[in-house]
Formats: structure tokens, sequence, C-alpha cells
């Protein structure tokens, strides 16, 4: 049997910044135990942390999907998140549909940011 790990990226909000595989260490066990690659920079403090799951899906393009990742698909724009166990999409320009699975959307969807480096994508251009 293959070993399966649940991967987790967290969001820094006191430096504003992602920590991922790439230029960190992640892992939860009860607490978060985040060690940065870079050995300039500060410990982290758990208190800053907001932490996001893998969702074990890609997206059209083979990008990874993790909790609070933006998601397009055809011309709309929804978040990642988790509830009652399903990973959803919680479309936010889209009436009378504010949440979906979001399985059946993967083969036409894609990741163009997430919701901590790219709040801009999420905001009402006609105000």
């Amino acid at each position: 049997m293959e070993n399966s790990r649940i991967k987790f990226r967290a969001w820094n909000t006191q430096k504003n910044v992602m920590h991922t595989s790439k230029n960190s260490y992640v892992r939860f066990d009860g607490n978060v135990h985040i060690h940065v690659k870079d050995p300039w920079n500060d410990a982290v403090d758990d208190k800053y942390i907001v932490l996001m799951q893998y969702t074990g899906l890609k997206d059209k393009y083979g990008v990874e999907i993790y909790e609070g990742d933006i998601f397009k698909s055809l011309s709309m724009l929804g978040v990642i998140t988790k509830k009652e166990g399903c990973w959803i999409v919680d479309w936010a320009k889209r009436p009378n549909a504010l949440t979906e699975k979001l399985f059946p959307h993967i083969e036409e969807g894609e990741i163009i940011g997430n919701k901590w480096d790219n709040p801009e994508l999420l905001e009402e251009k006609d105000k």
C-alpha cells in the first residue's frame, strides 16, 4: 500500500508570505510546524499562520489545488473551501449558485491564484 500524506501550505499573516514545499516544510500533528529552508529567515510563530490543506486534486493544467485557491471555470471565479467533508467551490460572482462540489469542474477549470496573494481577483470591478 502506498504511504499517503496530507499536504499543507501555510500563509504567514505577519509577513504576507506563502510557505509551500518549495520554500518550507509544513507539518501538522495537532500543531503547525513550519521549517523555512532559508536559514536567514526568522522562526515562524504559529499564531500568524493560516493552514491550507491540499485537496488531492489538480486543475486542467496539473496544478495542485489547495484550500483558499481561486478557481476559474469558464468565466466564473470561486474560492476552494471544505464544507461537510467535501471540497467545494464558493462562486464569488455567480448568483443563485453559492457553492458546488469541486470535482465536476476539474477538467474545465484552472487555478489562477489564491485569496491571500491575489485578493484583487475577487474584488468587484464595477464599484
